[in-house]
């Protein structure tokens, strides 16, 4: 039995899990366990409540000062060879520990410190289990472990040209593949056919934060669309909306079937949203145009530059009529035109043509280390 360890960071529900469980499923199948295990709450269940709680007030209510600590501290290009000091060598330990009682044949990382931490390792060759890193972003920032790890899937051809020059990370290391969905979300129709009523899906409702209250009242007056409200386990939000029974807006609970989300999407015109990465890579799957108007300090405005720059993704801010921003940009058949080949372009850069590539390349990782140990 060949085992991977996946290692997001923190038990609460993000993109870093959401990628985790697509390449877990993925790879699952006879004679392979995949396992995912959360770094900080394996360490301290306490050091992952009060992390995440500080976490959540920090962008809740000091939004700019974490923005500027992000760009500052996180996203710069740093080569990230160098330690931290005792805090470091404190979750290398831990790290460590985890190895020695998990046996992992393969790891993979769908968050930047436990690379970070594994690349440490492996630089000072405490480590010879193949790691790779699987981003969950539009970009590469300096906290992922990049010179000791074995392979890269990458979002874009940007972060492969940024980890070939800034980095000297040898060429066949790297792969384009994009941000990893789950295989239930399968391609959607290049055109879909006209409605009367468009639908559009409303997502980032789950940890609350954000603008959301204003795109809320937004909607409450835009009668003549369809708006569908993920609420995730925002308990209160799916509560609130039901309760004023809007005939036009259609709260939803926490969907936890792929499946199901994928039957969503095939109904949506267009989904409204913060650029995640894993939602802006299932909208491109599904060929759903996105449309964004706030977003969470920190990566999140990486993305949306990105995307904005790329025509990937539609902006809108609190003055514009949402529906009519919408429909205007979904009726203008240059503007479509324009978008379909940006997604296009995008999708042509990476290799992972047929979802074969992670199977590939994981047996490729199982291989080598299986004729490391026997020889």
């Amino acid at each position: 039995m060949q085992k991977i360890v996946i290692f997001p960071f923190l038990r609460m529900r993000s993109g870093h899990h959401l990628v985790a469980e697509a390449i877990a499923e993925r790879l699952q199948g006879p004679g392979v366990e995949v396992k995912e295990v959360e770094l900080l709450s394996t360490i301290s269940p306490f050091a992952e409540w009060v992390t995440s709680k500080f976490y959540l007030n920090w962008i809740r209510h000091f939004s700019n000062g974490y923005s500027r600590f992000y760009h500052r501290h996180i996203a710069g290009r740093s080569s990230n060879t160098q330690s931290t000091g005792w805090t470091s060598h404190y979750f290398q330990q831990q790290m460590l520990r985890i190895i020695q009682a998990e046996q992992p044949d393969v790891i993979i990382c769908t968050h930047a410190f436990p690379s970070y931490l594994l690349n440490q390792l492996k630089e000072r060759n405490l480590c010879d289990v193949p790691v790779i890193n699987a981003y969950t972003d539009l970009f590469v920032s300096r906290v992922w472990g990049k010179t000791h790890i074995e392979y890269h899937l990458l979002p874009n051809a940007e972060a492969k040209q940024e980890l070939l020059k800034q980095h000297a990370v040898p060429e066949e290391r790297l792969f384009v593949t994009g941000i990893a969905v789950h295989p239930a979300i399968s391609g959607g129709s290049i055109f879909r056919s006209p409605q009367s009523r468009k639908q559009i899906l409303v997502a980032g409702g789950n940890g609350g934060l954000g603008q959301l209250e204003t795109l809320l009242t937004q909607i409450e007056h835009c009668s003549e669309a369809d708006f569908y409200v993920l609420c995730g386990n925002n308990r209160s939000l799916y509560k609130r909306l039901s309760s004023r029974k809007h005939a036009h807006i259609h709260p939803l609970a926490y969907i936890e079937s792929r499946n199901e989300m994928n039957q969503l999407y095939e109904r949506m015109d267009a989904i409204v949203t913060k650029p995640g990465g894993v939602t802006v890579s299932e909208a491109f799957e599904k060929r759903v145009p996105l449309f964004m108007q706030h977003v969470l300090p920190g990566q999140e405005e990486i993305n949306r530059t990105y995307l904005l720059n790329k025509g990937l993704a539609f902006s809108f801010d609190q003055t514009d009529t949402l529906a009519d921003v919408i429909r205007r940009t979904l009726e203008n058949p240059d503007v479509m035109h324009q978008w379909h080949q940006a997604i296009s372009l995008y999708q042509s850069e990476q290799v992972i043509a047929d979802r074969r590539f992670f199977e590939e390349r994981i047996a490729g990782c199982l291989e080598s280390n299986r004729r490391q140990v026997n020889g």
